[in-house]
């Protein structure tokens, strides 16, 4: 509501006048600044900010001096900008209000700098960096060395955050990786742009998974513990009132409650993964080193790191070095054409028309690295932002192969994520193979004996698989998850963009716990099992942040010391398809290799789509499916 807003801050300034409050003024000018800059009234904006500066500066306010000269460099540089459309004869133009731009970007990081608030110095070397950029080769070095500081900056802000979304706000407003990554490949320094990628991908999950097995101890953690255990069953008090509630206005104000606890519980859940006393751990991006043992291990992996003008992929291939390729597809324009095939692949009625798709985002994205993988049998893909959420399974070469027909395919959120879930691989390798399985009474449901097949795969350490039919409360779950080799859950899934909390697994409600098991909740009860199986909908999904944090299902499970996690992209039909696929996917699993042995998981899953297109069954079942985390 930016008219809305002119208007309000305009009415607000009238008051602080008529009162003598320069301060108040000061900020009603910004804030119309920024509002007349979402507007593209860049000259008005200019107006403003100067407006503001002089009364910050008769209050002698250092902070919103700061602040005017970051929204002043970024009115200048947009104003640069804008003139690169008008030809030759308006470059000088275009420099002059470049070289303004960096005059009020020097200002910022100065005064920002002055003041102590490393959140705004931040920004304004950003700004700093691209207004540098934008003058031309001459300049790029000094660009390259603001962002570098920007970078600095940003690692700083990071170690202070005592929240996964503390740690990722200032990512999210500007990243100096997209500044750095595509500059450092064009110049042929793949390795310190790999480095940087590496960084850049999922940096709060890999401090939860470093939280993960350094948890406070126990008396540490008895308040918070009794504080999550307060709210859990606050909310499921209020869950059972609104099952009871018809007016419209007492069914709002239960929902407000609910959202308000979720938020509590969320913070709570992630506070007990580590110390209730300091932020969270920064985990280490592994080193150069470090990656070419985990490639060695793992076999050909593609990373790929989505930046705002195009992306940039990395082959790593065992005892080579990396190749880098920089492909012309911005995050914008990435994210609409993922979201289309994700679309008319989760549809039958749809399938038809992604078959462009499929192969276009096959030219673009593996056809530049195809060569060089010719003889591999593997691959795991190390997606970026977008990328998250497209199912690479179901592109297709120029031949019309499908991706997983060459290649055994496997999903890791970042190297530093996969090789946790490795070394979980070697330290669990002489746990016994059994299997628990859980349901909450909707969902994917076995009536024709499947859960039986499944179960008689297994040597179970207890004589026989568990199997909770019908009746599984979040009591259930926390007490015999964590000794489970193997787990399937078999429920309801719910995904709500834009929100974390309203995406759960459904169990059963009782007194203590209402019926959603969500991400923070499954993070926090840790796990021994080398595969969770999530038969339900939507359970690989999330909106990927610019920083690449996605607090999903898939994620929480590893979070809570899973080595893999199968899950869904989208809605999968809850029939008799679905049921023989994770049937195929299981028997491949154990029995599917020569002679009868065990398959990796990776191979099993390929095995399981194969075997559905061959039943003719659509594009919805098989390629909805996605393995994350170790694949062997």
């Amino acid at each position: 509501q930016n008219q809305a807003a002119l208007l309000a801050y305009q009415q607000a300034r009238k008051l602080f006048e008529l009162v003598g409050d320069k301060l108040g003024q000061g900020n009603t000018w910004r804030g119309e600044a920024d509002v007349q800059f979402r507007l593209g009234q860049n000259q008005a904006a200019l107006l403003a900010y100067q407006q503001a500066r002089k009364l910050f500066e008769l209050v002698s306010s250092k902070l919103g001096q700061g602040n005017t000269w970051q929204g002043e460099a970024n009115v200048q540089f947009l104003l640069g900008q804008g003139n690169t459309w008008k030809g030759e004869a308006d470059v000088q133009f275009k420099l002059g209000q470049n070289q303004a731009a960096v005059a009020a970007a020097r200002k910022a990081v100065d005064q920002a700098r002055e003041v102590g608030v490393p959140y705004n110095e931040m920004l304004a070397h950003m700004t700093l960096a691209r207004a540098l950029d934008a003058q031309g080769a001459a300049m790029a070095p000094q660009g390259e060395l603001e962002a570098r500081a920007a970078l600095r900056l940003l690692n700083l802000l990071r170690s202070r955050g005592v929240a996964d979304q503390d740690r990722t706000a200032a990512a999210n407003l500007a990243s100096p990786h997209d500044f750095l990554i595509p500059r450092l490949v064009r110049r042929g320094k793949t390795q310190e742009a790999l480095a940087l990628a590496e960084a850049a991908h999922a940096p709060v999950l890999l401090d939860l998974l470093s939280n993960s097995g350094r948890r406070a101890d126990t008396t540490d953690r008895l308040p918070i513990l009794r504080e999550r255990d307060e709210l859990r069953g606050k909310l499921a008090r209020l869950d059972k009132e609104a099952r009871g509630l018809q007016d419209p206005a007492l069914l709002a104000k239960n929902e407000e409650e609910r959202r308000q606890i979720d938020a509590a519980l969320e913070m709570t859940s992630l506070h007990a993964l580590g110390s209730l006393h300091t932020p969270f751990l920064s985990g280490q991006p592994l080193s150069d080193a470090a990656i070419a043992a985990l490639v060695a291990a793992t076999g050909s992996v593609l990373l790929y790191y989505s930046a705002d003008e195009q992306l940039v992929g990395f082959l790593l291939l065992p005892g080579k070095p990396p190749i880098s390729r920089t492909l012309p597809l911005g995050r914008e324009r990435l994210r609409k054409d993922v979201a289309r095939l994700h679309n008319d692949l989760g549809n039958p009625l749809w399938e038809e028309r992604a078959a462009t798709a499929t192969g276009s985002l096959y030219q673009a994205l593996i056809a530049p690295f195809a060569a060089d993988l010719a003889s591999a049998q593997r691959l795991v893909i190390v997606p970026h932002g977008p990328l998250h959420q497209l199912p690479f399974e179901a592109l297709t070469d120029e031949k019309g192969r499908r991706l997983d027909q060459r290649w055994a395919i496997s999903i890791a959120p970042s190297l530093s994520a996969l090789a946790v879930c490795l070394q979980r691989a070697k330290e669990r390798a002489d746990r016994g193979e059994s299997l628990l399985a859980l349901a909450s009474g909707r969902g994917l449901r076995f009536p024709n004996g499947e859960i039986d097949q499944v179960a008689a795969l297994f040597d179970s350490v207890d004589n026989q698989a568990r199997i909770y039919q019908e009746r599984t409360r979040f009591q259930t779950y926390r007490d015999l998850a964590p000794k489970a080799r193997h787990l399937l859950l078999a429920t309801h899934g719910t995904h709500v963009e834009g929100s974390r909390s309203a995406t759960f697994l459904e169990i059963v409600a009782d007194d203590t716990h209402d019926r959603r098991l969500t991400a923070a909740e499954v993070a926090e009860v840790g796990l021994v099992a080398e595969l969770v199986v999530l038969a339900a909908y939507d359970t690989a999904r999330a909106e990927a942040l610019l920083s690449d944090e996605r607090l999903d299902l898939t994620r929480a499970f590893l979070i809570a010391g899973a080595q893999a996690v199968l899950a869904t992209r989208w809605k999968v039909p809850e029939d008799e398809a679905t049921r023989r696929f994770l049937l195929d996917f299981y028997r491949s699993l154990r029995h599917g290799g020569g002679g009868g042995a065990r398959l990796r998981k990776d191979q099993a899953l390929a095995l399981a789509r194969a075997a559905s297109r061959g039943r003719g069954e659509p594009a919805q079942l098989w390629a909805a499916w996605v393995l994350v985390g170790d694949g062997s």
